[in-house]
């Protein structure tokens, strides 16, 4: 049986919950190990979690002593196939270190703008280069991840979360998948979670993930304050950052922090709506967030903004708005908050849509396809 190697960038959140939706994709035909860089103050944040296959985590070190790493990270890597998941010098340049000893071949994917991700966080490759300068003995640094988004050709194949990544980087989209057993709404009492967290006297708009800017909360906000609905309000479930500061202060809005990922469907299954308005910028345009269909798989309308593959995922299951129109945006949420019954539907449709197109079951012949040109190799 052909062995998968998926090897992270690092073993946070941002780097394992792509690969694990690709392990689980995987494991049905072939034998997967996930391989997770652990670097120095990391939480590893998987470690006790159920996985697919084997999950190692493989303590690792930054420059000066990072090459020396590298050398046990790719000893590590039992695959046939190594899976590299992100295009950062760890993962990828580790897949490609491993390839040159032992003509291992690699595929990468791509599920999101990396080198917007590293600090300074700008926009301006001569600025992020000059600031980026401090940074340099983190392998996941903005020059590192600038070269390997370069060479991203070289890998031998290229999978991708969205049509804007594969105009970029060739190759094959694999939709984000979501298991439809665990997210499924007939396993949940609504009414008894909506009261276990006494929010059971309002209409709820969902955010479910790590807050940030370009993801549109102040959006969503400026929406649920103009809604001529006063019973909603904004739940968000996720992370602490910097910027939910600037939002805890708001009218209308509940933070209930960092929850496990298990608990993902209890509070989709408290929802009337998801919203996902994320702004029209470089690190959006790509993006295809798990959050959508999750949400769709637990039969909860989506509205989102017309980016990346966004209104071609959400078809008749949720309502898709310009970027950046914030009427738009409170008119869609009034029209589901308006119309329960038509609501209902359209969270119905949008369960049948993911069943249909981006269940495990759907997506996992795309990827099957990819890997069986390794079997016989």
């Amino acid at each position: 049986m052909l062995k998968i190697s998926l090897l992270a960038a690092n073993c946070t959140i941002h780097s394992l919950a792509r690969p694990r939706i690709l392990a689980q994709l995987l494991s049905e035909r072939y034998e997967v190990e996930v391989v997770a860089p652990v670097f120095p103050g990391d939480e590893d944040v998987y470690a006790t979690s159920k996985w697919p296959g084997r999950y190692l985590p493989v303590p690792m070190k930054r420059f000066p002593r990072f090459p020396g790493a590298v050398r046990e990270l790719a000893d590590a890597l039992t695959g046939d196939v190594v899976y590299a998941c992100k295009p950062k010098l760890p993962s990828l340049g580790t897949a490609f270190y491993a390839r040159g000893r032992r003509g291992t071949p690699v595929v990468a994917d791509v599920d999101d703008r990396e080198i917007y991700h590293c600090y300074p966080y700008s926009f301006h490759m001569s600025k992020n280069l000059l600031l980026s300068a401090k940074e340099l003995a983190d392998p996941n640094s903005y020059p590192f991840t600038l070269v390997m988004e370069s060479m991203l050709r070289r890998a031998n194949h290229v999978t991708s979360v969205s049509s804007y990544f594969q105009r970029l980087f060739g190759g094959t989209v694999i939709p984000q998948a979501v298991d439809t057993g665990l997210f499924n709404p007939d396993c949940f009492d609504r009414a008894a979670l909506r009261a276990e967290w006494g929010l059971d006297q309002y209409r709820l708009v969902l955010f479910l993930g790590r807050p940030q800017p370009h993801k549109g909360l102040e959006e969503i906000v400026s929406a649920v304050r103009g809604s001529r609905h006063p019973e909603v309000r904004l739940v968000v479930v996720g992370g602490w950052t910097p910027y939910v500061e600037s939002l805890r202060a708001m009218e209308r809005v509940t933070f209930l922090g960092a929850q496990p990922f298990e608990k993902g469907p209890a509070f989709l299954a408290m929802a009337d709506v998801v919203m996902v308005p994320q702004r029209d910028n470089p690190i959006s345009r790509g993006q295809m967030p798990t959050k959508v269909p999750e949400a769709m798989a637990m039969g909860v309308p989506v509205i989102a903004t017309d980016l990346a593959d966004m209104a071609a995922q959400i078809g008749d299951g949720g309502i898709v708005v310009p970027p950046g129109d914030v009427d738009a945006l409170t008119r869609a949420l009034d029209r589901l908050l308006d119309d329960e019954e038509g609501s209902i539907r359209m969270g119905k449709a949008a369960r049948r849509r993911c069943l249909d197109q981006y269940s495990m079951e759907a997506v996992r012949p795309t990827i099957e396809r990819v890997f069986e040109r390794y079997v016989h190799a």
